[in-house]
């Protein structure tokens, strides 16, 4: 009741309400099944409103790599088939989407190569503050092999300590490529030829510089972005430059 803001009904009012919940709360107090029911109670309705919220977002999400997936002319497959019968219980179907939100798909075939891209799960952290991120993987396969037991890595200081040791790597000749990049594979002969080619070594720089994880190997490139990749700007680089790198290795 402050500076009049309060009728004296109004202030009744208030008084009436608050006595009211003395009241049920010696109620609690007298009587635990109150309680209980009460805990029970609100743990259902949380994960009611848990699960909604969790579909919801997982709806949205599920509209935005469709139209990822349409723009590149790719295949997207929803996490969920379609001979899986739905369920009718709102709390059941959500604790569905929360168990299959990071199975989904895209695959086809864009600028030529062939695109496989999927969610992974990977264990990050140590001791207590390890936890599970989920990564985007994008996959684009070489028409056909290289034959070279290749594997290409960015030079890090692991790779500068195993030199040091004796472990060595192929190199192409060119300097700045060779300091960037650790060359390893079974057959020279195809390595070197290949990796000295500028058009090839600039693919390798570009989609490195992207800032994710990058494999090379015989049958293909693979990019790990550490989150979900969910726009269509952000596809757009990733998927343009391994098209283009595709083209260069298998030319």
């Amino acid at each position: 009741y402050h500076q009049n803001t309060l009728s004296p009904t109004e202030l009744k009012r208030v008084i009436n309400d608050l006595m009211d919940l003395f009241d049920f709360l010696t109620a609690f107090e007298q009587n635990p099944w109150i309680g209980q029911f009460l805990i029970l109670a609100f743990f259902v309705i949380a994960m009611l409103l848990a699960t909604r919220h969790a579909k919801a977002n997982h709806d949205a999400l599920m509209v935005k790599l469709k139209n990822v997936a349409e723009h590149f002319d790719l295949k997207f497959i929803p996490p969920k088939s379609a001979n899986t019968p739905t369920p009718n219980s709102k709390l059941l179907s959500g604790i569905m989407v929360l168990a299959m939100k990071h199975r989904w798909s895209m695959e086809g075939t864009f600028q030529g190569a062939q695109f496989h891209i999927m969610p992974i799960e990977k264990r990050v952290g140590t001791g207590r503050r390890r936890r599970t991120v989920i990564y985007t993987q994008i996959r684009a396969s070489f028409p056909r092999s290289l034959n070279a037991g290749l594997h290409i890595y960015r030079e890090e200081f692991f790779s500068k300590i195993g030199k040091m040791f004796g472990s060595k790597d192929i190199q192409t000749g060119t300097v700045d490529f060779d300091k960037k990049f650790i060359l390893k594979g079974e057959n020279e002969s195809i390595i070197i030829p290949l990796l000295s080619n500028p058009n090839v070594q600039q693919a390798v720089i570009a989609l490195f510089d992207l800032g994710n994880h990058m494999e090379f190997d015989d049958e293909g490139i693979t990019m790990e972005c550490g989150k979900i990749v969910q726009t269509i700007e952000e596809y757009e680089p990733r998927l343009r430059l391994m098209a283009d790198a595709v083209k260069v290795f298998t030319k």
